[in-house]
């Protein structure tokens, strides 16, 4: 299973931090975790039907 390598995050300089409103970071981490389901939910749903020689 090969997984899409997750966009790490925006850098930030202490001049746009003082000037923003509000910033988020999001967890490079937490995308991986979310494709990773999102692949094995994939799997399951192959693997729940019956295997049939091709004819």
């Amino acid at each position: 299973m090969v997984l899409a390598t997750p966009k790490l995050p925006t850098t930030f300089s202490l001049e746009s931090l003082h000037t923003m409103k509000s910033i988020t970071f999001e967890d490079p981490l937490a995308a991986v975790a979310t494709q990773f389901i999102e692949v094995t939910d994939q799997i399951g749903v192959i693997l729940s039907h019956p295997v049939t020689e091709a004819a």
